[in-house]
């Protein structure tokens, strides 16, 4: 696979500005519950409390909530990548060692962005844009590429009408970040966006839109989405939604500010195996 190479004082400045443009002045994480879409259902005891393929909140204050269906007024949206190494070493929460975790990237607007990664690397070691060559490369490449996945994250405000863990029922509003697979559900939704402002010139920020999961059966069973604009709903770009639009800028610039300082640490690792390498090599030829 053929990676990015830099000069080294080209290469230099670009992580430095990519280290600038993402810093944030205080990097105290901030924290936003998540959305999923679930692959297995949930129960509490012998109580079905929700479906594989509902949404599931992961709220910090009050816990994981289930829902059939939100309704999502968008804020912000990026993509990504990530890839799961099955042989890495890393600390668990309770600082266990154990093996697994996933590679990230830095957020990125744009799928021609370039987006260096947690391990040194560049969209997790697969190419920026379209393969054209795809079907002269080697199986084990294929594979490899396969494995870093184009997610398409979602930030927004969400209305929920649905259960906690316990079975009872929760209606509430709250920020959320909600990460989708670029391939099926995400691209379906980056389409709906754009599209609604590519034909209708609608702000994705001034609507509500019902997002609905159903299930797709082929040779693996996933999950795409059903989207309809809520009629009857509009919303003002007021004071709140500009103090909620700066908290996710913030959000994503620590996130990304992060992502920048292990990638610049893994490449200074990998530099240094390269010269114990080479130092390796001289003595073994004297």
């Amino acid at each position: 696979m053929t990676a990015l190479t830099l000069p080294n004082d080209a290469e230099a400045q670009y992580l430095q500005s990519i280290a600038d443009q993402f810093a944030a002045e205080d990097m105290a994480r901030d924290v936003i519950p998540r959305v999923r879409i679930l692959r297995d259902n949930v129960k509490n005891g012998t109580d079905l409390i929700a479906l594989a393929g509902e949404f599931s909140i992961d709220d910090p204050l009050a816990g994981k909530i289930y829902a059939p269906s939100i309704s999502l007024r968008l804020y912000q949206q990026y993509f990504r990548y990530k890839r799961y190494d099955a042989d890495a070493v890393r600390r668990n929460k309770d600082g266990d060692t154990v093996k697994g975790s996933y590679t990230h990237s830095i957020l990125i607007k744009s799928l021609q962005d370039e987006a260096p990664s947690d391990d040194g690397k560049y969209q997790c070691g697969r190419p920026v844009g379209y393969i054209r060559n795809w079907k002269e490369l080697p199986k084990d490449e294929q594979e490899f590429i396969k494995s870093c996945r184009q997610m398409a994250i979602f930030f927004g405000e969400v209305r929920i009408e649905g259960k906690d863990q316990t079975g009872s029922t929760v209606s509430m509003q709250l920020p959320v970040e909600m990460e989708l697979s670029n391939k099926t559900s995400g691209r379906t939704l980056v389409n709906f966006y754009r599209e609604l402002w590519n034909s209708k010139r609608i702000s994705p920020n001034s609507v509500s839109v019902t997002l609905l999961p159903f299930e797709v059966k082929g040779g693996v069973t996933f999950y795409d989405l059903s989207c309809k604009i809520e009629e009857g709903v509009q919303h003002q770009f007021d004071d709140d939604a500009i103090a909620l639009m700066q908290r996710f800028t913030d959000y994503v610039s620590g996130i990304n500010n992060k992502v920048m300082e292990k990638h610049k640490s893994a490449m200074l690792d990998a530099e240094d195996n390269v010269v114990d390498e080479y130092l390796e090599l001289e003595v073994d030829d004297e």
